[in-house]
């Protein structure tokens, strides 16, 4: 968001390829990316370029783009949300560890992690609000594809598609290389002859984006070395 603010502002750029891979993640994340994107894109054009992945929150950013590309592979799409909530009630007790809560009304405290849950909880809460945000999801799509909501829920539905199945089914605009999409967005801005591709990248992790990073280097070190006793002693 910080480098998309800073992008504004500066004169000298006068369009942008946003490269997206992604998975996905937090829907108020993408939504806030989202956005700003779709801000910057009434300021200067955005070509959104598709690496190897961009679906969920990868896909929903791409819509504050003007045009969408990709490759033939890409995996794109999972138009879809689900959520997840931590219950650490009987880990508590476990560990002799009791709370004394005070609410101002009945559900006050479902979004905490030591809620017990209920089927009316269940129904009334989780299932209105995936529903609400997976519809708020479709109208961003809706919005970039020139589709109706009903169009794009027949293709949605958390369902995954790679490039060439994305194209026909309108996710995206074309099937591009990187290079192709810079030329494209030079030739719409006159500059064709005469521009400079500046790379801009967002160097700066967080404490929670090193942990998941150490997590997953341990996981691919566990994973190689367990690969390479199961050559061993052939485990099966």
């Amino acid at each position: 968001v910080s480098i998309v603010k800073d992008i504004k502002k500066n004169k000298d750029i006068k369009g942008v390829v946003l490269r997206i891979n992604s998975p996905g993640g937090s829907a108020i994340a993408s939504e806030v990316i989202w956005k700003e994107i779709n801000e910057l894109n009434k300021i200067k054009p955005v070509f959104v370029s598709m690496s190897n992945l961009a679906a969920s929150g990868g896909y929903y950013i791409s819509c504050g783009g003007e045009k969408i590309f990709c490759y033939e592979n890409t995996i794109t799409g999972s138009i879809g949300i689900y959520f997840m909530k931590f219950n650490i009630q009987n880990l508590l007790k476990s560990l002799g560890i009791t709370k004394d809560k005070i609410k101002t009304n009945e559900r006050s405290d479902i979004f905490h992690a030591n809620f017990e849950k209920s089927d009316e909880f269940e129904k009334i809460i989780y299932e209105k609000k995936i529903k609400e945000f997976y519809m708020h999801f479709l109208s961003r799509v809706s919005e970039n594809r020139k589709m109706t909501i009903e169009e794009i829920n027949k293709i949605a539905q958390g369902r995954v598609w790679i490039g060439k199945d994305a194209k026909r089914l309108n996710l995206v605009d074309d099937i591009y290389f990187l290079d192709d999409i810079y030329l494209n967005l030079a030739k719409k801005l006159n500059i064709e002859n005469d521009f400079q591709i500046k790379i801009l990248i967002n160097k700066e992790n967080n404490f929670i984006d090193e942990v998941f990073n150490s997590f997953f280097k341990i996981k691919e070190f566990l994973k190689v070395n367990f690969l390479s006793l199961k050559n061993n002693f052939d485990i099966k």
